[in-house]
């Protein structure tokens, strides 16, 4: 499960326009959208505020999920293997 997400100064805009309150009930239901799914509380102005920003959460998550079966594919493969002892990649040259 992803335990982070990333805010963009490009929502600076929409937040501004709200009150502390506003931001702050917005900045909750980032949270319990990310974590658990919730919806943002009633309130218009909070509700057009997250619209914006779930986008990219949305975006986020989509590129987190399929990154991290990339790399469940790729453990499953064991790694690069091993250079033989005395090859010039190895950094021991038999010389």
């Amino acid at each position: 499960m992803k335990n982070s997400f990333v805010l963009y100064h490009d929502w600076e805009e929409p937040v501004k326009l709200l009150t502390d309150a506003q931001a702050g009930a917005l900045f909750k239901a980032i949270f319990a959208y990310e974590k658990r799914g919730e919806e943002p509380p009633e309130d218009p102005a909070v509700r057009m505020a997250f619209r914006f920003i779930r986008t990219a959460l949305d975006e986020n998550r989509v590129k987190y999920e399929a990154r991290a079966r990339k790399n469940r594919e790729n453990g499953l493969l064991g790694g690069r293997p091993r250079n033989p002892v005395g090859s010039w990649e190895s950094g021991k040259s038999g010389y």
